[in-house]
């Protein structure tokens, strides 16, 4: 494993196991990575301009819409 995977494995590892589109975003960062290391970056260069793993993670989560829970999946509640 290249550090370049190890990285968009620790983005991955920030991200919900059930968030939408998992794949893709692992694509895109590889994409990303590889386009820098193509222009002649060193590849702890490429790293640390992406910042730390949360950072990423963080931006692909806040790009997934929220969903509001039906009302019985909410939490559990008496009827008397």
């Amino acid at each position: 494993m290249t550090a370049a995977d190890d990285y968009v494995n620790r983005v991955l590892d920030h991200l919900p196991s059930d968030t939408p589109m998992r794949a893709q975003i692992a694509m895109e960062l590889q994409g990303h990575i590889a386009e820098r290391l193509g222009s002649g970056q060193p590849v702890a260069d490429v790293l640390r301009q992406l910042g730390d793993p949360r950072t990423p993670a963080e931006s692909y989560l806040s790009a997934v819409p929220l969903v509001s829970a039906s009302f019985p999946q909410r939490g559990p509640f008496a009827c008397a």
